[in-house]
């Protein structure tokens, strides 16, 4: 099994433990969007989005987790928004063997504004991808 392999596993692994102790849900929608289509739009949105800081997403197609590599940093940051339709932001980061680094699953309730969350995203994720940069 390689590394990618092993850290997806292991965020698995770590969401479901954190779903099942989970007693909040998505906010509902003032409007007509779907909040399904909205997590799907906007986690295609934070792929296509391109690098941050060096970082490239890469959104795994069976799953949906996006996970957050750089080139020359041997760890990688697992960062799904609404992970499982929930309103938060889980926070992984694995070294190449797929050792835990950091875990952490921040509150992250959408807007249902694709821009202002967009925004909102970028500012929690490049704190922790700085770190994943220095931590070993």
């Amino acid at each position: 099994m390689g590394n990618i392999e092993k850290n997806r596993k292991l965020m698995f692994e770590q969401m479901n433990k954190f779903k099942a102790s989970l007693n909040e849900n998505m906010p509902t929608p003032d409007n007509d969007t779907d909040a399904s289509e909205y997590v799907l739009d906007f986690q295609r949105k934070v792929v296509s989005s391109g690098k941050i800081i060096g970082w490239r997403p890469y959104m795994d197609k069976m799953s949906g987790s996006i996970d957050w590599s750089k080139p020359g940093i041997p760890n990688v940051v697992l960062a799904t928004p609404f992970w499982d339709e929930n309103p938060t932001l889980p926070i992984n980061i694995t070294n190449d063997d797929g050792g835990e680094l950091f875990d952490k699953v921040l509150k992250f309730v959408p807007t249902y504004d694709m821009n202002k969350d967009m925004k909102t995203y970028k500012k929690l994720l490049v704190k922790y991808l700085k770190m994943a940069e220095k931590i070993k």
